[in-house]
């Protein structure tokens, strides 16, 4: 119990005030508990606020960090995927510009290295070919001369199938046996022209 007493200035009398500490700390206690309640609520909204901004903040730079993992690995085709508009967002937007350029450069240097080699290899066929196809004529001519006529028939054929898959319609792939063929001609005809210099054998699985 608490007890109070205030005097009265003109008597010899107090009054006295008698009151339970339980009524006296009754909201003191409840106040303790919304004050509880309130801090908990608060601190699970910090932790709720704390991980949304970390998903805003975090999400962006991993999610750019796994695509710079998949650059480094030669992986340029696809863009990067930043939704964001902060710096993050800034940031992947300049790279998937400068990912873009560098596709755009590879296809042109692609292109550029196709259409080099194909100048080069007609450059090559238009200088092989004309020499080839005299120095041939002319070992059928002294083949046929000497009398040698089986040698001139099959360097006549030879001859024929070798033009036959170099020409190919046109094509600029054909498939390994047509080339196969076409090695087996070029070189019948130049182990007939140096006989006493090499001779050959192609050996090749029936597979491939």
């Amino acid at each position: 119990m608490l007890l109070t007493a205030m005097p009265f200035s003109h008597a010899d009398w107090k009054l006295v005030d008698e009151i339970s500490l339980a009524d006296l700390t009754r909201e003191t206690a409840k106040v303790s508990r919304i004050i509880l309640l309130v801090g908990s609520l608060c601190l699970l909204l910090a932790l709720l606020g704390a991980i949304i901004l970390s998903g805003v903040i975090a999400a962006p730079i991993m999610s750019l960090a796994k695509h710079m993992n998949r650059i480094r690995d030669e992986n340029i085709d696809r863009p990067v995927e930043v939704r964001s508009r902060d710096e993050v967002g800034m940031l992947g937007a300049g790279l998937n510009m400068m990912l873009g350029r560098v596709n755009d450069l590879i296809v042109k240097v692609r292109e550029e290295q196709q259409q080099k080699r194909e100048y080069e290899l007609a450059l090559i066929q238009e200088q092989i070919k004309p020499h080839f196809f005299y120095n041939t004529l002319d070992l059928i001519y002294v083949l046929c001369k000497t009398g040698e006529n089986e040698e001139a028939g099959k360097a006549t054929k030879a001859l024929a199938d070798f033009y036959r898959v170099a020409l190919s319609n046109g094509k600029e792939i054909i498939t390994v046996r047509e080339e196969l063929q076409n090695l087996q001609s070029y070189l019948y005809i130049q182990s007939a022209r140096y006989s006493d210099l090499f001779d050959f054998r192609i050996n090749v699985p029936a597979e491939l």
